[in-house]
Formats: C-alpha cells, sequence, structure tokens
C-alpha cells in the first residue's frame, strides 16, 4: 500500500509473482521441520550403510589378510571413521526424535512461532553436526584407501 499526495491509501492487487513467492514462502516455513526430519532419516540409514561398507572395503582392499595396518597407517586414522560415523548417526537421531514441549494453546501466536523457531534450532543444529560428521568420515575413508591402493 502506499500514500498519495493527498494522503490517501491507494491499494493494488498482488501480482502472480507476489502470490506465488508468498505461496512458496508459507509453503516452506510450514514443512521446514518435516524436510529436517526426513533428511535425519535418510541419513541416519545412509551413515549406517557407510559404517559397514568402510569395513567391507577395507577387507576388500586386502588389510586384514595379509598387509599390517601399523606398516601402512596409523591405528587412530584408521579407526576414525567408523567413530565419524557413529558420531553422524547419534547427531541425526538426536534431529530425528520428536521435540518434546509443554502444550502450547493456539490462541498465544507468540508462543507458537517460540516454539516453531526453538524446535528448528533443536532440529538443524545436530543436523548439521551429523553431516559434519559423516563428511568428515567420507574424508578420511577416502584418505584411507587411497593410501592402501598406493
Amino acid at each position: 500500500m502506499a500514500k498519495d499526495g493527498n494522503d490517501r491509501v491507494i491499494a493494488r492487487l498482488p501480482t502472480a509473482e507476489e502470490l506465488a513467492l508468498a505461496e512458496f514462502s508459507k509453503s516452506e516455513m510450514l514443512q521446514s521441520i518435516d524436510k529436517i526430519t526426513e533428511f535425519s532419516k535418510t541419513m541416519i540409514t545412509l551413515v549406517s550403510g557407510f559404517f559397514v561398507a568402510y569395513f567391507a572395503l577395507l577387507k576388500f582392499l586386502g588389510l586384514g589378510e595379509n598387509i599390517q595396518l601399523s606398516t601402512l597407517l596409523d591405528p587412530y586414522t584408521a579407526g576414525m571413521p567408523p567413530v565419524l560415523f557413529i558420531l553422524g548417526i547419534i547427531a541425526f537421531v538426536v534431529s530425528y526424535v520428536p521435540h518434546i514441549r509443554r502444550r502450547e494453546t493456539l490462541s498465544d501466536l507468540l508462543a507458537m512461532q517460540r516454539y516453531r523457531n526453538r524446535a528448528l534450532i533443536i532440529k538443524t543444529i545436530p543436523t548439521l553436526f551429523g553431516a559434519g560428521f559423516f563428511v568428515s568420515g567420507l574424508v578420511i575413508a577416502l584418505y584411507i584407501c587411497i593410501q592402501l591402493l598406493f
């Protein structure tokens, strides 16, 4: 809304782009917590699979048969990916667990907004840590595999 020179309010209808942007923003706001939860659920499965695949890959590359770990790698380095994967799984589980809090009344808009913002923070921070642990574990696992190949 705008005012003209005579202090009258001039209203206009929103454009199709503005309506679409408003609908998109509303959809993102309403679905953001669900998206984080779904992402965490997917990542729990993915990281669990990489945990198992890491050991299978080490065995495939010959570790444990004829190659001694101490001659090629630092044992702490070789043990880091599984630890990071487990930490990632724990972080994603924390993010996936429902956010339980006292009952809020639907008539208190400010309390609902605070509840949503707190739920987003509680779910986003562990998700970011979980993703960081997962990527770090992958990078170290890649380094180990390259060391074993060459």
